[in-house]
């Protein structure tokens, strides 16, 4: 295990999974996979903000969002098809919003996806086709007209900072940073946040699957805007494949939640966090060890426990 050595870690009876380190030392999980690469302390910190768009695999399952996280090759090489191709569609709105005519939206897109533009952004498993066409029905929809969102929201950079909970042992306030998609303003004249998806679960599911994404970003972007930007929801576009759109219903599912609920939700991530800080993490098994960067829930804890001769299934 190197220098860095940690005892091993040991099922706690119904705390999840606990994890003894040493003062000074580094959480080494499965180190010939991979390594977390700060102190586990300092998880949520500037030296590792947490992303909000991994928030849902943190209410899903915090040993999923903790491996996940790690943004290292092992949960690369696990993004796949239905994922790049949220990305692509994502993409070719955002550029379409920003004042490009849609079909130079999807060649630039393409080229990007290609790898032609930056290898960094490339999207070898992405159906493009399918992208174009729920980006061209989005597009063709009245309710989006091009200039109808806010251009300083498109892949908005913001950050949100949350008071630790109280069974954190470390006191230190927890950072998510995310872009956001972007935010409207409605009938009323109040500011909305929309995130743009193209998964499979239907619009309700979605609304309970991201709740947590949509409050982070939410309450980032009234600290700063100086405005409430409410929670609006999810804009679902796998809804624009072959339907007429004058018969169109679905694609916007408004959320029901406020400012106030979105801040007594960040509370729930707040205590995941402080679970984590003390070493605690948490194994829900499920469906999403489907997609899991640790490849399902055998194989979970090998990755969350140093491996060794004496390791065993018992």
């Amino acid at each position: 295990m190197g220098a860095d050595k940690v005892s091993s870690l040991h099922p706690s009876k119904s705390r999840g999974v606990r994890v003894e380190a040493e003062e000074e030392s580094h959480l080494d999980l499965a180190p010939h996979f991979w390594r977390f690469p700060v102190k586990i302390e300092d998880y949520g910190t500037d030296a590792y903000p947490i992303r909000m768009s991994s928030l849902t695999s943190l209410q899903r399952c915090p040993a999923m969002s903790l491996i996940g996280d790690a943004r290292l090759d092992l949960s690369e090489q696990r993004s796949g098809r239905a994922a790049q191709t949220g990305t692509a569609v994502g993409r070719i709105i955002e550029l379409w919003h920003a004042g490009r005519a849609m079909q130079d939206a999807v060649r630039q897109t393409t080229l990007e996806a290609q790898g032609q533009v930056d290898k960094r952004s490339a999207l070898p498993q992405a159906d493009l086709k399918k992208a174009e066409t729920w980006a061209v029905g989005y597009a063709e929809d009245p309710r989006n007209p091009q200039d109808g969102v806010l251009a300083c929201s498109l892949e908005r950079e913001v950050r949100l900072e949350l008071e630790p909970d109280p069974e954190d042992p470390t006191g230190k306030p927890i950072l998510l940073v995310g872009h956001t998609d972007q935010v409207r303003r409605n009938n009323f004249g109040r500011l909305e946040l929309w995130d743009v998806k193209s998964g499979s679960p239907g619009g309700a599911q979605m609304l309970a699957e991201y709740a947590w994404q949509l409050c982070a970003y939410s309450l980032a972007c009234t600290e700063s805007y100086g405005e409430a930007v409410v929670p609006g929801g999810v804009i679902r576009v796998r809804d624009y494949t072959a339907r007429r759109i004058d018969l169109m219903e679905g694609v916007f599912y408004h959320a029901a939640y406020t400012l106030d609920d979105a801040r007594s939700m960040m509370r729930g991530v707040a205590h995941h966090v402080a679970m984590i800080r003390k070493g605690i993490v948490h194994q829900h098994p499920g469906v999403h060890c489907l997609y899991c960067p640790a490849q399902g829930p055998h194989l979970c804890g090998r990755l969350l426990e140093p491996l060794d001769e004496d390791w065993n299934l018992g």
